[in-house]
């Protein structure tokens, strides 16, 4: 792969609260290029018809370069005293890595298997849009963040149950974090950073029943205990801090029954139940002793009813029928201005979906 991309912010002057704007003051440009190149082995050994090894490996490179250029508007930089010759800062890096897995897996019959995994995940690292007060510390520090890495560990069973009407999928899970990415504010600006070591560990389900013909319901949910289990301490976090937006608990419950009606058409009607848990916000994000804010809790109800062949599917949909407003992200500029920003769920949704099969 090779990717190119520009973050351009542009930082307005007003003449107060409730003046107009007169301009753009400060305007950051991050151009940066990114290329990978992997290679990657998988491979499957059958010892009997009971017991399977799976096993793979892969390698990828990555070499990025990145550039920030801050102009300034000449009249309005005289005016706040500051010279508005462009500012230029540029860096370059390049990683090679190694990543794994190891699945062992068991059939005890046609219908009930149980399985674990052993794995190890990587996201690079790369470039960050610093704001033109930072310091030259700040710029050393901040300037890019590194790449992080994963241990899994994952054992779970499958089983299909009742003639093939019941069907469970159960797994517990365990993940250790290196070098964790977590975003922090410098001078008000949001940022990647690193932080030490993080933890992730829970249960994952999900029920699938067929009650009747044509009536099925599914039960999917989580319980997840995510954390730090080392100081983070280039954005302030201390060991066992909640990882950001990671709700303990998790579920979804979904109904639907189709039934035959006219010409070859099967019509069906569904509906959605969704919950997410309280969760804690990035770090940094408040002016609290912690730095995160609890969110609370929210709920979602959709609702779907269409037609389809064994081609064509025709669905008319509602999203968010209930008009939750959950809190999806949350900032609060203690240091730069008096404000706070506020992300939520998309709002009451209806529409209209075609999909055709070729």
């Amino acid at each position: 792969t090779h990717e190119t991309a520009a973050l351009v912010q542009n930082l307005y002057s007003m003449t107060g609260p409730d003046g107009p704007v007169l301009g753009s003051f400060i305007a950051p440009t991050l151009e940066s290029t990114y290329s990978e190149a992997a290679g990657f082995l998988n491979l499957t050994y059958h010892f009997n018809s009971h017991f399977e090894l799976q096993a793979g490996g892969r390698y990828s490179h990555n070499s990025q370069d990145a550039t920030q250029t801050t102009t300034y508007d000449a009249q309005l930089a005289a005016i706040a005293g500051v010279v508005p010759n462009p500012q230029v800062q540029s860096g370059s890096s390049g990683q090679g890595v190694w990543t794994y897995s190891v699945a062992p897996s068991w059939h005890f019959d046609a219908n009930t298997m149980t399985y674990a995994r052993l794995a190890t995940g990587y996201r690079p690292g790369g470039p960050n849009a610093l704001p033109p007060t930072a310091t030259p510390a700040q710029v050393a520090q901040f300037g890019s963040y590194n790449s992080d890495k994963t241990t899994n560990v994952e054992l779970g069973v499958r089983s299909t149950l009742l003639d093939g009407r019941f069907s469970l999928d159960l797994a517990i899970f365990h993940v250790d974090w290196k070098d964790i990415q977590l975003l922090e504010q410098v001078a008000g600006f949001g940022i990647n950073a690193n932080g030490g070591t993080a933890r992730s560990q829970g249960l994952e389900w999900n029920f699938a029943y067929l009650a009747t013909e044509g009536l099925t319901f599914q039960w999917t949910g989580a319980y997840t205990d995510a954390h730090l289990t080392s100081d983070a301490t280039s954005i302030g976090a201390l060991s066992g801090s909640s990882l950001p937006w990671a709700p303990k608990w998790s579920t979804g419950v979904d109904g639907e029954y189709k039934h035959a009606v006219f010409g070859g058409l099967n019509g069906f009607i569904g509906a959605t139940y969704s919950y997410v848990g309280r969760r804690n916000t990035d770090f940094g994000s408040a002016a609290t002793p912690t730095g995160q804010l609890e969110v609370g809790s929210y709920n979602t109800y959709d609702a779907r009813l269409g037609v389809e062949n064994g081609h064509y599917r025709v669905t008319l949909y509602g999203k968010n029928l209930s008009d939750s407003r959950g809190i999806t992200n949350f900032t609060q500029f203690p240091n730069a201005a008096p404000y706070t920003t506020v992300s939520v769920t998309q709002p009451l949704t209806v529409g209209m979906t075609l999909s055709a099969k070729f």
